[in-house]
């Protein structure tokens, strides 16, 4: 598809895209490409004939008396009739500039008119002014020099910013300009065309021309083209610009065939120039006459496009107002001037529940609570009275579904033009939000003065000159303040005794900071001393800007007194403890001598009565009964029970005993360490080992190690019956604390009887099912019980058991958690 030219926008479209008047006006107005291709055509036209002409200027022909009054008349009146027209422009859209072309055409018209008058043989022989050939020579120099003249300023004074005028202004330099300017300028150079006082250079010779009109007619004629290169430099170029272009090239083909190229009067230059002066005036004259019918029709057509616009608009507007009223975050009511409904938006629907042709067949009256009715109606008289030009008040609506709704309304009144009531306008709020907000909020207070009045602590609110706000009974009561007001009241002014560091104290707070102390002496007045805890804080308004400070204290007197008397007990404690030390280290001491007397003085003589009954097996075996051979054995087995028990007792007693050194404890490693070594001890039995990397814990590591070994020891020994036995050491979080659990599969226990596996020598299985002492899980519990700790154990019988250590100060953590 080939391009489309792009077509120029008409008038009514340049007015929407730039919402200027500029296209109305042949100042402002910008031409079209046809009318720029006119113009062009109309001055290549007169450049043809111009050069058509201009080799035969001085070709005399026959002198015509009725051809200049003819032509001239002509002239004055199409120039006449352009200044009028220019300047109904002007008064439109007046500018210096748009006068001054206006003046130029209004002096082309008098000096043309001038100019008729003196030629000679028409009025007169030698002119009407008695100087036919001199005078009309300088008229016509003066007339076209002074045309050029305003078309130069026409086109420089167009090109200032500042040269619009306001209307009032411009009416009073058009008068002046026009109709005082004007002819006093064209009377002025009359004088000095015609007069001989004037003493101007003669141009003619008689009828044909002297040597020094060359000279002047050559000045007239570089003015016009002066102003012909002054009105194409000015941008922008209006479609007026566009003519006066055409207008001012015609007049320089006038001067240049009638003053330059031709002999005389009555030549064809003289003839053909007076043709071109005629056709500047005329070309002008037409163009503004076009284009004023143009520019009215454009003018016509803007009207009806912007009426139609006005019409959309108007709908649009209507459209607007409805979606607006039907939108509204707040209900929309009119209502006639009885209360009924006439209008009313969804919102209100919303608010009162009412469908719209529920609410029409209804008056407000009807949907309005009783006790707010009458306030209602009270307002609504005052506005039908015209005391009031609105009201708002706070009122409860009666909700189709049941209940009340809280509406902030808002009335006014449209009145007919006869000033009659035509319909109120109400706008509904619903605050049921904000009014249970309210209730909320005076309920809130309520309980905040409730606990200010009950709190337990001592405390108090003060503005920033430090009045009472609130107070609380404690205050009243721990400072003695009963039966005096204390609201308003300054805090200086009921406790005089408060000296400058408290007041420094109260001015901090007010600025900001917040201060505590945890022991005060405070003096009272009457010389007694409080001992006090308190604070002080700001408080801060709705608008962040600190109001005041509160201050809470508590009388903690007694708790100082009781603090030293605890201090004096203490020091009386410390010398108690000290002497308990010392009976416990010799009770330690005795400890440690018995643990000796049975590891040797015990020993020796089971090692005796071992060593002869084997001997005398050895030595007499033969010779015994069978009954003698039994007690012998059964000697020898109580002497090694009895040496196995003070071994036990002697790890029991030694399993707790030395400092107690905390440190970290690799559980993984230390029981992947043991069972490897059972692992290696009995190489037969295939046990199934899993210990959970990552396990530590912070603790003793002897006696870490010898309650891990006594549990894994357990284990071991007693899934010694299990076809597949199974070892698991893992962790395990219960109830907030961590646990070492060892769990085995093996022969397992009755919980009925779990009491008994922590105390020594107590054992749940015989000693040819499981040998043992039965002192590897008291071991364990003492451990655990020295690291403030405890033990658990969980079993079932033939289902294997699980024993759980937790040591309290310690992390139990596994990698994999």
């Amino acid at each position: 598809m080939p391009a489309a030219r792009r077509a120029r926008p008409g008038i009514g479209d340049r007015m929407t895209e730039t919402d200027s008047d500029d296209e109305l006006y042949l100042s402002t107005a910008a031409p079209s490409a046809t009318q720029q291709r006119l113009a062009l055509l109309v001055f290549g036209a007169s450049l043809a004939l111009f050069v058509l002409v201009a080799p035969f200027a001085r070709v005399q022909l026959a002198g015509e008396p009725a051809f200049l009054p003819g032509v001239q008349s002509a002239y004055v009146v199409v120039a006449a009739t352009a200044a009028a027209l220019l300047f109904g422009q002007y008064l439109m859209r007046p500018s210096v500039a748009m006068l001054a072309l206006v003046a130029g055409y209004a002096f082309a018209a008098l000096m043309g008119a001038l100019h008729t008058l003196e030629f000679p043989a028409l009025f007169a022989p030698d002119g009407l002014f008695g100087n036919a050939f001199e005078g009309t020579a300088w008229l016509y120099f003066l007339w076209h020099g002074g045309y050029a003249l305003f078309m130069l300023a026409y086109a420089r004074l167009a090109r200032a910013p500042a040269s619009r005028l306001p209307h009032a202004r411009a009416r009073t330099l058009a008068w002046l300009g026009l109709g005082v300017g004007v002819p006093a300028l064209v009377a002025l150079l009359s004088w000095a065309a015609v007069s001989p006082a004037a003493h101007l250079p003669a141009l003619m010779h008689g009828n044909l021309d002297g040597a020094r009109k060359f000279a002047v007619a050559l000045a007239t004629w570089l003015l016009g083209a002066a102003a012909l290169i002054a009105l194409w430099r000015k941008r922008p170029r209006a479609l007026l610009d566009l003519w006066l272009l055409v207008a001012v090239s015609a007049d320089m083909f006038d001067t240049a065939l009638a003053a330059v190229l031709n002999h005389g009067r009555f030549d064809l230059g003289w003839y053909a120039g007076r043709v071109y002066g005629l056709l500047a005036g005329a070309a002008v004259l037409l163009m503004v006459f076009y284009s004023n019918g143009s520019l009215y029709l454009q003018l016509a057509q803007l009207r009806e496009a912007e009426r139609r616009r006005a019409r959309e608009r108007l709908q649009a507007s209507e459209g607007r107002l409805q979606a607006m009223f039907e939108q509204a975050a707040s209900g929309i009511a009119l209502v006639s001037p009885e209360g009924r409904f006439m209008r009313v938006n969804a919102r209100l629907c919303e608010i009162t529940g009412y469908s719209a042709e529920e609410l029409f067949a209804r008056r407000f009256q009807d949907i309005t609570y009783a006790p707010d009715l009458d306030a209602d109606l009270a307002e609504l008289r005052r506005l039908r009275d015209g005391e009031i030009e609105r009201y708002t008040l706070e009122k409860r609506y009666l909700h189709r579904a049941g209940g009340l709704v809280w509406v902030n309304l808002t009335v006014s009144l449209v009145r007919t033009p006869q000033g009659a009531p035509d319909c109120f306008v109400a706008v509904i709020e619903d605050i049921s939000a904000r009014k249970a907000t309210e209730a909320a909020l005076a309920e809130s207070q309520e309980r905040l003065q409730l606990l200010i009045d009950h709190a337990p602590a001592a405390l108090a609110m003060f503005d920033h000159d430090m009045g009472y706000l609130a107070a609380s009974r404690r205050w009243v009561e721990d400072y003695g303040l009963g039966g005096q007001p204390l609201l308003g009241r300054s805090h200086y002014a009921i406790f005089p005794e408060i000296g400058a560091a408290w007041k420094a104290v109260h001015a901090r707070a007010l600025a900001g900071e917040v201060i505590r102390n945890e022991e005060d002496r405070f003096e009272r007045a009457d010389a007694s001393v409080r001992w006090l805890r308190w604070e002080v804080r700001p408080w801060h308004g709705a608008d962040g800007e600190i109001g005041g400070i509160v201050i809470f204290s508590e009388d903690i007197t007694r708790l100082v007194e009781a603090r030293r008397a605890i201090v004096e007990l203490n020091t009386g404690l410390e010398q108690r403890v000290a002497e308990r030390t010392a009976e416990l280290a010799a009770a330690n001491a005795e400890l440690d001598a018995f643990a000796y007397a049975v590891s040797h003085d015990l020993r020796a003589p089971l090692r005796a009565m071992s060593g002869f009954a084997q001997a005398l097996r050895e030595d007499a075996g033969d010779a015994l009964n069978a009954d003698a051979g039994v007690d012998l054995r059964e000697i020898i087995a109580a002497s090694q029970r009895m040496a196995e028990l003070i071994d036990g007792i002697l790890a029991l007693s030694r399993s707790t005993r030395g400092e107690l050194e905390r440190a970290p404890v690799d559980v993984s490693a230390m029981a992947e360490r043991m069972l490897r070594e059972f692992a290696a001890r009995e190489p037969q039995r295939q046990v199934v080992c899993a210990v959970e990397p990552g396990l530590s814990v912070a603790g003793d590591a002897r006696m870490l190690a010898s309650a891990l070994g006594n549990l894994l020891e357990n284990a071991w020994k007693y899934s010694a019956k299990v076809a597949q036995a199974r070892i698991e050491v893992y962790a395990e979080t219960h109830d907030g604390r961590h646990w070492i659990c060892v769990r085995d599969n093996g022969a397992g226990f009755d919980m009925a009887y779990a009491q008994r596996l922590f105390k020594p020598f107590q054992r749940l299985h015989r000693q040819d099912e499981f040998p043992g002492m039965g002192i590897g899980l008291a071991t364990v519990q003492r451990i655990a019980r020295r690291h403030g700790g405890e033990v658990r154990a969980h079993g079932e019988p033939g289902h294997g058991a699980v024993f759980c250590l937790h040591l309290p100060d310690a992390s139990c953590v596994a990698a994999t958690a």
